[in-house]
């Protein structure tokens, strides 16, 4: 069963990037946008959960760095959109 739920991660994972990165160069969303990022952030979880079971941590690292960077723009975008509110007000 882990087998299959490691498969899933992993391609599921890959996929997730490779349609974040069409989506970005075919402009159906900005790079500033938290669509993008959540995709980038969901499939780099995917493929971080594929690469611990595998054990291969060169590639594990690299999308731990690539979850990390989604994770810091996210936080980015929602503090951007909370001070716009707060100067609504």
């Amino acid at each position: 069963m882990i087998d299959i739920i490691t498969a899933v991660a992993g391609w599921g994972g890959m996929a997730l990037i490779l349609i974040a990165y069409f989506l970005l160069t075919s402009e159906r969303v900005v790079v500033k946008s938290w669509i993008y990022h959540s995709i980038n952030l969901l499939g780099g979880a995917g493929l971080i959960f594929y690469t611990y079971v595998n054990r291969t941590i060169p590639i594990m690292i690299l999308n731990i760095l690539w979850v990390s960077i989604a994770m810091f723009a996210l936080i980015k975008i929602i503090n951007r959109k909370n001070k716009k509110q707060k100067r609504k007000k």
